[in-house]
């Protein structure tokens, strides 16, 4: 479930900020669907000198977010791999996805079958989501809802804009990789869709629900642990992250052939 679940519901426990582009969070990623609560992954975020570490240790998986030279770099230290993707990239596989996606949906909704349809709804609103938007300055509190999908946000405002803007241009970018290298994943309109919503208010989320009944039932829920102090054993990763990547024993892969590895993984 790498990937599928992330940047969903935040909880910030905030300390004080040594440096404004410095913090780090920790993610516990639980599954709501069944009777009880089940943890799907936890995650840790590292925010350092305008890059983004983000670790999944089960995997041993670290995708670094590269504003400053539009890529992302993917290290999987366990298979000894490493890649390249440029944001470039990406725009051109989901811009290129698109027309297949609505030939299929036109396809779907030509067979005149309920179960069709619904499936052609579901791809479509990924597509185009339409959510009607209420956001409650009192409680803070941000609700998108749909026929088919609802978020809940727990919003703060007492990061600075620089802060919130960094976060939420790393959560659309994550959104857009994470379509890409997972094809199972939800498409990224719809949590583009939410921070698009949370920049017009200027909040962070500080919690987030989401129910989707885009894909069966879905009922997810991230729990994060913000501090704005990175720990020596952060810097202690970065280091050793960094020194892989320009280590012989890492083999520097394609972006198709990284993605053909976790599709064969996920099987």
């Amino acid at each position: 479930m790498r990937r599928l679940l992330s940047g969903l519901v935040i909880a910030l426990a905030i300390t004080p900020c040594a440096d404004a582009q410095d913090f780090r969070i920790v993610t516990t990623i639980k599954n709501l669907a069944g009777e009880r609560p089940q943890e799907a992954g936890v995650y840790l975020t590292l925010f350092r000198q305008r890059k983004v570490y983000d670790y999944f240790d089960a995997m041993g998986e670290v995708i670094i977010y590269e504003p400053g030279a539009n890529q992302f770099t993917i290290l999987n230290v366990r298979r000894s791999m490493a890649t390249t993707v440029h944001f470039d990239q990406i725009k051109k596989k989901l811009r290129d996805r698109k027309p297949q996606i609505e030939r299929y949906v036109a396809e779907l909704r030509r067979n005149n079958d309920p179960i069709a349809d619904e499936v052609a709804s579901a791809f479509d609103f990924q597509l185009r989501p339409t959510f009607q938007a209420a956001f409650d300055r009192k409680s803070k509190q941000l609700v998108l809802t749909s026929p088919k999908c609802q978020y809940r946000v727990k919003c703060a405002d007492n990061l600075s804009q620089e802060q919130t803007n960094q976060y939420l241009a790393y959560a659309d970018w994550m959104a857009r990789l994470n379509s890409v290298l997972h094809p199972g994943a939800m498409f990224p309109e719809p949590r583009i869709d939410l921070n698009d919503k949370l920049r017009r208010y200027g909040q962070l989320p500080i919690r987030v629900e989401l129910t989707s009944t885009l894909d069966g039932d879905l009922h997810l829920a991230a729990e994060h642990r913000v501090s704005f102090e990175l720990e020596n054993s952060d810097r202690s990763r970065i280091t050793e992250w960094e020194a892989a990547l320009t280590s012989p024993r890492i083999t520097k892969t394609t972006f198709q052939r990284y993605q053909e590895m976790v599709l064969a993984s996920n099987r």
